[in-house]
């Protein structure tokens, strides 16, 4: 008999506002939502904190950044911008990585204090994952995997993004040839799907395919939140629950 395959549904930014933190405790409660990822320097990082010690099923990551958040080192550094003395805009910091620009030891430096701030709450870290997926770009998966390592967090986001036609044959070759690399020193899963259409229909279809593959370990990435109402409703409709039912639901913690 075959296995059922294992889902992780993660809402990103955890952390970020209340709006946000009221939108994942909601998910989680009364649909599926599994996962999540804490912004240790988000404006709602203490009500994220207190929402995680009141849910203790909801797996806990930490969703580390380097543009659009506050930086926790103040120290100049090539990560932050000596104008304003925080992370470069999101453009930049893509440009920057993109590049080579910043520095391994500052990347690692500014990670390390990151999770520390988490694990200082008392929260167990169930994965790690980056905001705007800049662990696709070599240099933040590097210095990813060394923190990762130095706290003994299990897993990383996977770098293979599933059920996606946009992908160009380089960009195909780009990620499988890192998701080896990462899959070589450290666990993650099969890949990972996200949902950018509003329209419930080819959401739905979007997982019906899924259930449909051989995956045996796969995440769904989501931004819950009143902006993006229609996650929200998508996560907690009846028909969602109901299909999911064909699959083990389980969070980063325990796969």
């Amino acid at each position: 008999m075959k296995n059922k395959m294992k889902i992780i549904v993660t809402g990103d930014d955890f952390g970020k506002s209340e709006n946000v933190n009221n939108a994942i405790e909601f998910c989680h409660n009364t649909g599926i939502l599994t996962s999540t990822s804490l912004v240790a320097t988000g404006e709602a990082f203490e009500s994220a904190v207190n929402i995680s010690r009141r849910n203790p099923r909801l797996g806990i990551g930490v969703h580390l950044a380097i543009d659009n958040f506050d930086s926790i080192s103040r120290q100049p550094s090539t990560i932050i911008n000596p104008l304003t003395n925080r992370f470069y805009s999101p453009e930049v910091a893509i440009r920057n990585v993109k590049k080579f620009k910043y520095r391994s030891p500052d990347l690692i430096k500014e990670y390390c204090l990151q999770i520390e701030k988490v694990l200082n709450c008392g929260i167990s870290i169930t994965h790690l994952d980056h905001h705007h997926q800049l662990h696709l770009y070599w240099p933040v998966l590097e210095a990813m995997i060394k923190v990762a390592k130095r706290y003994k967090i299990p897993y990383i986001r996977s770098q293979k993004l599933l059920l996606h036609r946009k992908h160009t044959l380089y960009k195909i070759i780009y990620r499988l040839i890192h998701q080896l690399y990462l899959k070589a020193r450290l666990a993650t899963t099969d890949g990972y799907i996200e949902f950018v259409n509003t329209e419930f229909g080819k959401m739905y279809n979007k997982l019906i395919k899924l259930f449909n593959s051989n995956y045996r370990i796969v995440e769904i990435m989501m931004h819950p939140c009143s902006e993006k109402e229609h996650e929200v409703s998508f996560l907690t409709d009846k028909r969602v629950i109901q299909l999911m039912k064909s699959c083990t639901l389980v969070n980063y913690g325990n796969i």
